[in-house]
């Protein structure tokens, strides 16, 4: 379980911030607005899975960050793919779950509540 919501909380956060704003990978990386969203991100889920118990490293969100700086600078994401083509994403499956999630438990998700609902609007 906790390999899965590693996987889980680097492709939710790091699709989140390309698709929404058009971006690649390196541009999440190297501009700070989109930077401080792609952690703001991270740290969402972060608390998510800790009430959860999925047991998650400490440095998870750093972890995260490192994962995606071993991407190629020009990469973009698969979601980001779907919502220029606009087919169908999985964006009720991740940012989704975790905004029904957190409602559900009680934690604030607010970055991931603005940002599904944004691309809720732009997705196929």
């Amino acid at each position: 379980l906790r390999d899965v919501w590693t996987k889980f909380i680097f492709i939710d956060a790091i699709s989140a911030v390309t698709s929404v704003h058009g971006v690649t990978i390196g541009t999440v990386l190297t501009t700070p607005e989109f930077r401080d969203l792609y952690v703001q991100l991270l740290r969402e889920v972060q608390t998510l899975a800790a009430r959860l118990n999925v047991g998650l490293p400490d440095a998870v969100v750093e972890q995260s960050v490192e994962r995606a700086a071993a991407f190629p600078p020009d990469t973009k994401t698969s979601m980001q793919l779907d919502v220029e083509r606009k087919s169908r994403t999985e964006l009720d499956t991740m940012m989704g779950y975790v905004v029904r999630k957190g409602k559900e438990l009680g934690i604030p998700t607010p970055q991931h509540s603005r940002v599904h609902k944004a691309l809720s609007s732009l997705a196929g």
